[in-house]
């Protein structure tokens, strides 16, 4: 008895995280189509799997400084309970990935992350080599100079 209600448990939660996700991946669709005018006239989009794991946005002709910028959102596994569990206690949600192409070369990356990840944590825990002239970062330290919170609407 306990195996078929172990059973009816996880096919529930699996509905009820394949809606979940569904909804969310619908809504993050429609908050970009209703800003890719920022971005550029000429884009197209393609579900990652199905609205509930994903979506790539791809924008050709790009609005300056950009020459071509790539949106992936890829959805955290809510449908299979012990994978969406393991994903909670490592701390990992919902991606965003921008990519972008500018239309002139610029010296140096530019990389954006959560405050909480776990580059970042390595990134404060390393400090640069004390022996470089004023402590200056040589090319692949990673030295975080400001954070920002971005807005999220839960």
């Amino acid at each position: 008895m306990a195996v078929v209600g172990l059973c009816a448990f996880l096919a529930l939660w699996y509905g009820a995280g394949f809606l979940v996700n569904r909804r969310r991946g619908q809504r993050l669709y429609h908050w970009f189509v209703r800003g890719q005018d920022m971005l550029g006239a000429d884009w197209k989009s393609v579900w990652i799997g199905s609205p509930a794991s994903g979506v790539r946005f791809s924008v050709m002709e790009a609005s300056p400084p950009f020459q071509q910028v790539e949106v992936i959102l890829l959805l955290e596994n809510r449908e299979i309970m012990p994978f969406w569990l393991l994903d909670r206690l490592r701390g990992r949600r919902d991606w965003l990935i921008l990519k972008a192409t500018l239309r002139q070369a610029r010296p140096g990356e530019v990389e954006v992350l959560p405050v909480r990840s776990r580059v970042v944590r390595v990134c404060v825990r390393r400090p640069s080599d004390p022996g470089v002239a004023g402590g200056a970062p040589r090319p692949g330290d990673c030295v975080p100079r400001t954070t920002a919170r971005l807005p999220t609407r839960r």
